[in-house]
């Protein structure tokens, strides 16, 4: 658990852990995690490689950087399953692609009952979920955080960019921030997605 902190580093910056191979699980982080230029920032974990898993971990903190930024793992090529991030995505700089509440570039595994409440915003390849995320699953997934980005330019209330399966997944799309047509996902009203 990390809190009222700040980590900033030029390499693969995160709150927990820089290069993830075996199973993190309940981590939270709530400190700012800033990338000078790094080639991953996220919350929890910079990047999450095949024999890795993310289960249960929790973002708070607000995230900043160049791109190639997400609340849970910003590269994530093993699976993700219940995370949660609450925290800001690159709120000041708009203009950098691989932006997302959960993922930013991963496939091959899969996303499960993850949500992404905090405001994303990515000039390309930007979600909710995942930013760019190919050849695996997101099931069971929900956005209901603030989406800023160009709809031409692959950004999603899910996901950017996607190839693969995409099942049960749910945006507020009163407060999404853009119009999805590409999502593959349901969009709610606030009083739906909160009615049980």
């Amino acid at each position: 658990f990390l809190q009222n902190s700040t980590v900033r580093g030029i390499s693969d910056v995160a709150g927990i852990c820089a290069n993830n191979y075996g199973a993190l699980q309940k981590s939270i982080n709530s400190a700012t995690i800033i990338g000078d230029g790094a080639w991953y920032t996220a919350g929890i974990c910079a990047a999450s490689y095949k024999s890795g898993s993310v289960i249960n971990c929790i973002n708070e903190g607000s995230i900043k950087g160049q791109g190639r930024m997400a609340g849970i793992c910003a590269y994530a090529y093993g699976k993700i399953e219940q995370c949660t991030n609450i925290g800001s995505i690159n709120e000041e700089n708009h203009d950098v692609p691989y932006v997302a509440g959960i993922c930013a570039i991963g496939g091959l595994s899969s996303i499960e009952r993850c949500v992404n409440g905090g405001l994303v915003s990515g000039s390309s390849y930007s979600g909710g979920i995942a930013g760019i995320y190919n050849m695996g699953s997101i099931k069971s997934c929900i956005n209901i955080g603030t989406i800023i980005g160009n709809e031409n330019e692959q950004c999603g209330t899910i996901m950017g960019q996607y190839e693969g399966t995409v099942e049960n997944c749910y945006f507020d799309k009163q407060i999404s921030g853009i119009k999805d047509e590409h999502s593959f996902a349901n969009g709610l009203t606030t009083e739906e997605m909160t009615s049980g």
